[in-house]
């Protein structure tokens, strides 16, 4: 966002406007990233953005590595770390709409919900477990890109 004229940030007029200019922009273009739970035309325009061509990415992985969402290593000589991190690469602005897409997505989506309750019943934290759903998020978003298919929740089967 930009500096308003007297050096003073956007006040809530200005940004709703800026919601709703980017909002009519997006609907230009031919997507079915909204389709996915938590992405509305905001996010979706930042995802477009920062994401580009999907045919630049050759997996759903790099895509998450190219995020920032993917698991850091951390070793040396014959130590390896017992947890992983994310790598925080990539663009902060794509990997804060990804996260915010994936709060969303637990509370909306089956798909997601069922995850973050595995994840819970396994005794992680609500933050620990956004993480995760996080580094899924990527999957679902390269799928509907590459495909350009409409989202729909695969869920689980009782095993």
């Amino acid at each position: 966002l930009t500096v308003a004229d007297d050096g003073v940030g956007m006040n809530e007029e200005e940004l709703k406007k800026l919601e709703k200019e980017i909002s009519r922009l997006f609907q230009s273009f031919d997507t079915t990233v909204t389709t996915i739970p938590g992405v509305g035309p905001i996010i979706g325009a930042v995802i477009l953005s920062e994401v580009g061509d999907i045919s630049r990415f050759s997996s759903a992985d790099k895509l998450a590595a190219y995020i920032g969402v993917d698991p850091s290593v951390n070793q040396s000589g014959e130590f390896q770390a017992a947890h992983a991190h994310m790598s925080k690469r990539g663009s902060p602005y794509l990997r804060r709409c990804i996260w915010m897409a994936s709060q969303v997505a637990v509370q909306r989506d089956p798909m997601f919900r069922a995850y973050y309750e595995k994840k819970a019943a396994e005794g992680l934290k609500y933050m620990t477990i956004i993480g995760h759903v996080t580094r899924k998020m990527p999957a679902v978003v390269f799928a509907i890109l590459r495909d350009h298919k409409v989202y729909e929740p695969v869920l689980p089967t009782a095993a």
